[in-house]
């Protein structure tokens, strides 16, 4: 895509999977969590190095993660009802 100067390019990070039922029963859980933060970062940091490379391609990261934390979170109604607006979260 890069090479082919594809305008827009969207990543989307890892969602939180330890917070997936069969995950929170196992002894893996904490170590899941840290390796899905860690791969975020590590990919949030090299898509800013790749997109400074390539001036005519437009890469974003969509912070899926955050998303799903947050519609988690701060919904009293239920975890996925929300009256805002996905990217105003």
């Amino acid at each position: 895509l890069l090479v082919a100067e594809v305008p827009y390019i969207i990543v989307m990070n890892q969602p939180p999977l330890d917070l997936s039922p069969l995950v929170k029963t196992s002894d893996q859980y904490v170590d899941l969590a840290s390796r899905i933060i860690d791969h975020n970062r590590f990919l949030l940091s090299n898509i800013s190095s790749i997109d400074d490379v390539y001036n005519k391609v437009s890469i974003r990261v969509f912070d899926l993660y955050s998303l799903i934390n947050s519609l988690r979170l701060s919904s009293t109604e239920g975890p996925l009802i929300s009256s805002t607006p996905c990217w105003s979260m």
